[in-house]
């Protein structure tokens, strides 16, 4: 899937070149058509109970502006005088949404206009909510304790690893309502840790207490032992938590930057996420001395951070064992690990570079190339333990064919490449860190920070494939694209386009194996969800490329509804 995406920005260029579609009709016969107006009806109800939805506001865009109406009592709306051809309408409904994705934004729905097609049926998915309450140990009300809904076992994925789906805080009697979900599997997570210095601030006969800083339902420390939840369409789930205070102790000291940085940042505490658990009470910036008052019994990431003469940021985390008083600490922030990247090559074309880059570099001066000089090739790290930050490699003109990549923190990333040709139509083919191979392993920088260096091979031999949906003229579908080697537990990124299933698209893409959806309501399926794409992997249409051959790909139309 990586290798595909080696070639997104030329892919972007080509996209854009495309013809308009090839419009079979005669010019007159076009003419006619859109002289032509019609009268449009139809129905909003909600897909769970098939009850009409009233007050939904439809609007559509007309050539004199934008035309709303609201719904009647049976659903019922109607626009006079649209224009035949393909039309956009759009309908919104709080509490409702627009397919099984949970988008609230405005659905778009496009219908062709024309007297054997003037019906609208609309269906729109009503939200789950989670509500409930907080008491402590005695029954009594925790005000101010944040609620987070999170999709489960979504530390291993990049679209929905670090802040929470919802959240929500209780009120003066503990009590909490969330909203707006989709659904779907998820996790729900209490986190008090801040609350007990606001509110609570007791000691008992063995010092200071505090709530935990986060608990996952019904009352588990750590996610691995949390109890998911699956709600369905328009459910409302009671879940009620009891939490008890536990020891709490003072973290102190002082933390300087390495040499070559500056502007060292106050330091906190993170979960796995990069969620923000307890900010420091005290933070000198002269001298870094750093106080946090009351952290409760636990093991933390205390996140430090600095950065360079231009901004760039360092980062490092520290695992830390709280069940005393830590005082007198001394930390450090370093740059990070620097791990170089060696190119290699394999161009079967004469002309690899051409057109005009340009870049400003610190000393102010405006450099431009005919682009040959620009790096072949560009890698962005993503951490898979959250809290690490993202490391992409330099895209400026580089020393030779070696890259640098600069600022790693030890732990798991999952590597993305792609081709750093702004005019061709470029790939990397091959991507290895000693054995393992980084277009489909992660990378595991060590604690020491040892790594050879990273070795890879771009090529320009791409395939071509010729891209139809097998559907009624006039249809529209969302197209994704992935790789099949990346199924099931990771789609990695997951791109779409819109296509006509009266025009065929040419995309040159990377020799490899991929399956091709079309999908007829994209709304109806969060297609960024690798669980909810499976369940149509069948209906996808498998194809492999091979170096430099075109392919005929003919894709049935999915109707995520059947």
């Amino acid at each position: 899937m990586r290798r595909y995406f080696g070639s997104l920005v030329v892919l972007a260029a080509f996209i854009a070149q495309l013809p308009e579609l090839a419009i079979k009709s005669s010019a007159s016969e076009v003419q006619s058509a859109q002289a032509q107006t019609y009268k449009v009806e139809g129905t909003v109800v909600n897909a769970i109970t098939g009850r009409p939805i009233p007050r939904a506001l439809v609007q559509w865009n007309g050539q004199s502006g934008q035309v709303a109406v609201l719904s009647g009592p049976g659903g019922e709306f109607s626009f006079a005088g649209v224009s035949a051809g393909r039309t956009q309408f759009m309908v919104q409904k709080p509490g409702y949404f627009q397919g099984r994705g949970g988008n609230f934004n405005p659905r778009s729905i496009f219908l062709n206009v024309g007297p054997d097609s003037t019906k609208l049926d609309i269906k729109l998915t009503p939200e789950a909510v989670v509500f409930g309450h907080v008491l402590d140990k005695d029954g009594e009300p925790v005000e101010g304790a944040t609620v987070r809904i999170e999709k489960a076992n979504a530390a291993g994925s990049s679209r929905y690893r670090g802040a929470p789906l919802r959240n929500g805080r209780t009120d003066e009697d503990g009590n909490f309502r969330i909203p707006d979900l989709p659904p779907g599997q998820y996790v729900v997570a209490l986190q008090a840790g801040n609350v007990i210095r606001r509110i609570l601030g007791s000691q008992s006969a063995n010092g200071s207490e505090a709530y935990p800083a986060v608990v996952y339902y019904p009352s588990a420390d750590e996610e691995a032992g949390a109890e998911p939840v699956n709600l369905v369409a328009g459910q409302h789930l009671e879940i009620n938590f009891s939490i008890t205070p536990r020891p709490a102790y003072k973290v102190s000291g002082t933390v300087s930057a390495a040499q070559g940085l500056k502007q060292v940042a106050p330091p906190f505490f993170v979960d796995r996420r990069g969620q923000v658990l307890f900010r420091v009470d005290e933070f000198d910036q002269q001298t870094g001395a750093f106080t946090f008052r009351t952290v409760p019994a636990g093991t933390y990431t205390l996140r430090l951070s600095a950065a360079d003469e231009t901004g760039n940021p360092a980062i490092l985390h520290r695992r830390m064992n709280v069940h005393k008083d830590l005082i007198g600490l001394r930390l450090s922030v370093s740059g990070g690990i620097e791990i170089p990247v060696r190119v290699r090559k394999e161009f079967t074309s004469r002309n690899t570079s051409s057109g005009s880059c340009s870049y400003s570099s610190a000393d102010g001066k405006v450099h431009t190339s005919d682009c040959s000089d620009y790096p072949p090739l560009q890698l962005s790290l993503d951490p898979m333990d959250s809290f690490n930050v993202q490391v992409r490699s330099d895209w400026r003109p580089p020393v030779g064919d070696t890259l640098l990549l600069r600022g790693l923190q030890p732990g798991r990333y999952k590597v993305h490449a792609t081709g750093g040709s702004f005019a061709n139509a470029t790939y990397v083919s091959s991507l290895r860190c000693g054995g393992a191979d980084l277009l489909r392993d992660e990378l595991l920088v060590p604690e020491n920070g040892q790594l050879p260096a990273i070795e890879a091979v771009v090529r320009d031999d791409m395939a071509t494939v010729h891209l139809l949906v097998n559907a009624d003229k006039n249809t529209y579908a969302t197209v994704t694209i992935l790789s099949d080697q990346e199924l099931p537990q990771e789609m990695g990124q997951i791109r779409t386009m819109s296509l006509s299933a009266d025009s065929m698209l040419t995309l040159p893409m990377p020799p490899g194996e991929y399956k091709i959806f079309a999908f007829a309501d994209s709304a109806d399926i969060d297609i960024n969800d690798p669980e909810e794409l499976s369940l149509y992997i069948k209906k996808a249409a498998a194809v492999t490329l091979s170096p430099g051959k075109i392919s005929n790909v003919v894709v049935d139309l999915i109707r995520t509804g059947e």
